[in-house]
């Protein structure tokens, strides 16, 4: 097997320029499929990271911007109330309330969003300090908030205490009880908020800011995760018929925004590899075509190997050989070359993008190397190799 693989190898070192064009032909295909797999799983885990600020257990809903009774739709507590004591698995309901406004701490003024938070369970950031709203807090309608990590910063650049202190947002003051840890630092991030800079209990905006009003968007938070798909059927069932049936509501959650967010990145992923799979094509038939030409190159010496008592198997395994030397030179430089761009472009733009660090999967990439390289080698080097193998000796040592 040895004096196989070196003959081979010797063989392939004189026809330096055709083995070099097969195996970049076979890399770049590999390396355009290898760096998509990379990206694509690197987006995918960005993208989840990006929207862990939204619990699993949470779906918003509003009515359907495009239709034409959207004041109709307005939902009032009345409705949410039916929502929280009729739809199987929902814990908690509360509208959503966000407005920009000036805060006040001391003497700093900063323009911050102000908004309603539900239980412990509404915010997915970790506290960095303080303590989340209680089931308490939220029945008395307390006037209390959790600032965002942006917020106590920019209203708190010393670093003083800040926890016991209060913040004053139009003609209300709230006393701070927890500060959320810094989220992920991505473009992403920083277009897609979910936790408010300020964050109150809903209860105490309701009371405050939404009395009497309609709302237009609710967040809706269920015991469990299995729960989740069947409360959203159950919650717009349950509005529309409060509402005559004619309207409409449409809900989002994080496998939604997920869904949304990859199928961007899935068709920029489709049409590569769809390049990566012609290029793997062409390379394999280029493959076949050195070996053919390789075949009639050495006829004699396939006579002559056929004359002296070689059998066709070996024959045909010394083809074989030279093809998946190609062949898995090839995928491994495709390999590398797919794996270095794919990791330099997550840790350039994704990370910055998303904010979330993705191990890049090295071994997968590998493995999907292996894979090709097996495919081509049998696909591209089987006919050559059994063409070599059933050469009539006689005519071998008679071709000029």
């Amino acid at each position: 097997m040895i004096d196989y693989l070196l003959e081979s190898l010797a063989v392939l070192r004189a026809n330096g320029i055709r083995t070099f064009l097969a195996i970049l032909g076979l890399s770049i295909g590999v390396a355009a499929i290898v760096s998509v797999q990379i990206l694509g799983y690197a987006m995918s885990g960005a993208v989840s990271g990006s929207l862990n600020m939204l619990s699993n257990r949470m779906f918003l809903i509003q009515p359907n911007s495009q239709q034409s009774n959207y004041r109709t739709a307005g939902m009032t507590q009345r409705d949410l109330a039916a929502v929280r004591n009729t739809v199987p698995g929902v814990r908690e309901v509360y509208p959503l309330f966000f407005r920009q406004g000036i805060v006040r701490l001391g003497h700093r003024r900063i323009r911050l969003m102000l908004g309603d938070v539900g239980n412990a369970q509404s915010l997915t950031t970790p506290l960095a300090a303080g303590r989340y709203f209680t089931r308490t807090d939220l029945q008395e309608r307390a006037r209390i908030a959790i600032l965002s990590h942006n917020a106590e910063k920019r209203l708190n650049p010393n670093g003083a205490e800040i926890i016991g202190q209060s913040v004053r947002a139009g003609a209300h003051t709230y006393r701070v009880v927890g500060i959320l840890q810094k989220p992920a630092t991505g473009i992403i991030s920083s277009f897609v908020h979910f936790t408010p800079d300020v964050a109150i209990p809903y209860t105490t905006a309701v009371r405050q800011y939404m009395q009497g009003a309609k709302y237009y968007g609710a967040a809706v938070l269920v015991h469990h995760v299995a729960e989740l798909n069947h409360a959203e059927v159950q919650t717009i069932r349950l509005l529309k018929a409060r509402k005559g049936g004619k309207v409409s509501y449409e809900t989002f959650d994080r496998k939604q925004a997920a869904q949304q967010l990859g199928s961007v990145f899935g068709v920029l992923s489709v049409v590569v590899s769809l390049i990566g799979g012609i290029s793997l094509l062409v390379a394999g038939i280029g493959i076949m075509n050195i070996l053919l030409v390789s075949i009639a190159e050495r006829t004699r010496e396939i006579g002559i190997r056929k004359a002296i008592g070689a059998k066709r198997s070996q024959i045909m395994l010394q083809f074989l050989i030279e093809a998946a030397l190609l062949a898995f030179g090839g995928s491994l430089l495709g390999c590398i070359i797919g794996g270095t761009l794919g990791a330099w472009i997550n840790a350039a733009y994704i990370i910055k993008i998303s904010g979330v660090i993705v191990p890049v999967p090295w071994l997968g990439a590998l493995e999907l190397a292996v894979i090709f390289a097996t495919i081509v080698t049998l696909a591209f080097g089987t006919y050559p190799a059994l063409r070599a193998s059933r050469l009539n000796p006689i005519e071998a040592l008679r071709y000029e």
